[in-house]
């Protein structure tokens, strides 16, 4: 259980992906984690409709559309700050690398275990919840 669920707060995460089962899956698991309210959307259009709802958005990097850094960088357009989190099934450096310019703070396998998942979405719902000068 993460601190800051601890204190009372929760955290909203989107989960971005194409593959809809995939999303569903990994929607359900987190679902599980304490603090943690979960919805999914598919695909690029939509995932950029809902972020503005999130705290977290927990992204694939490989989606039609232009996807992960497409989206991470529709999400850095909006008013409020949302976290984005990638997610990958390949240790793509080039697709790190495309990601973090695009804005996001982290970078998941999608084989990582989801005690991994949910830390480096707690650790990105701390990094947007901090104040812009705490902010790295």
């Amino acid at each position: 259980m993460d601190p800051a669920q601890r204190d009372g707060l929760a955290c909203r995460v989107l989960v971005v992906d194409d593959d809809a089962e995939f999303a569903a899956a990994l929607a359900a698991a987190l679902c599980l984690e304490p603090g943690m309210q979960v919805h999914v959307a598919i695909g690029v259009d939509d995932g950029a409709c809902a972020a503005g709802g999130a705290d977290v958005v927990l992204v694939d990097v490989r989606m039609p559309g232009g996807g992960g850094p497409e989206l991470a960088r529709r999400v850095s357009g909006l008013e409020r700050r949302v976290a984005v989190v990638a997610m990958s099934g390949t240790a793509d450096p080039a697709a790190r690398a495309a990601m973090s310019a695009a804005g996001a703070v982290g970078f998941l396998d999608k084989t990582d275990p989801i005690e991994a998942v949910c830390a480096g979405i707690w650790s990105a719902y701390r990094a947007r919840s901090a104040p812009l000068a705490e902010q790295p």
